[in-house]
């Protein structure tokens, strides 16, 4: 996304951005966002205070690193600067081109098999992501686990499932899965 058409951006690193948790992009566009104060600030907030004779004096830092109280999480940020020039190498409109090729896969595969698609399947409107609903989610998990496959249920919800792939899977990868969902889910053709 182009961070000049937000007000602020945010956004977690791990799984698509191939970073860790503890770390997180955050941005601020002063020309949109204006005069935007941070809700709690800490040592590392302003870029002058009164010190101890006036602690409650302080000047803000003019960036986004007013919005950082404490110490960076140094580690999440350098496996993170690794990642990004990883993605950046591959290209991202090739990463998505890949993750959308795949996730059509399952998209298709999964309309034959007795479940309710809740991901729209106009590729414009998809990631890499396909979520489905099966009416018996904990025994089709356990089913796909216990094939090794391994995807996202929402336990505390409905029976939504979510299948995700990104630019480290590959057609061998939806292979596998689909074999494992066959075995799992029963198929609409047999109604």
């Amino acid at each position: 996304m182009d961070a000049n058409l937000a007000d602020i951006m945010v956004s977690s690193c791990y799984k698509w951005l191939l970073g860790v948790h503890g770390a997180a992009v955050f941005y601020v566009n002063r020309e949109r966002a204006g005069d935007f104060y941070p809700p709690f600030l800490g040592w590392n907030s302003p870029s002058e205070h009164g010190g101890w004779e006036a602690p409650t004096q302080f000047e803000l830092k003019k960036s986004a690193h007013c919005f950082q109280p404490g110490n960076a999480n140094f580690l999440g940020i350098y496996i993170l600067d690794n990642a990004l020039d990883h993605l950046l190498n591959i290209g991202i409109e090739s990463i998505s081109d890949h993750a959308l090729s795949l996730s059509g896969q399952f998209f298709e595969h999964l309309k034959t098999l007795k479940v309710e698609l809740m991901t729209p399947e106009v590729e414009v409107d998809r990631a890499g992501n396909v979520c489905f609903i099966v009416e018996d989610m904990v025994q089709v998990l356990a089913a796909l686990e216990a094939r090794n496959v391994l995807i996202w249920g929402a336990y505390a919800g409905f029976g939504r499932l979510r299948i995700s792939t990104h630019l480290y899977n590959d057609s061998r990868d939806v292979e596998i899965c689909l074999d494992a969902l066959n075995a799992s889910i029963p198929s609409r053709r047999g109604i």
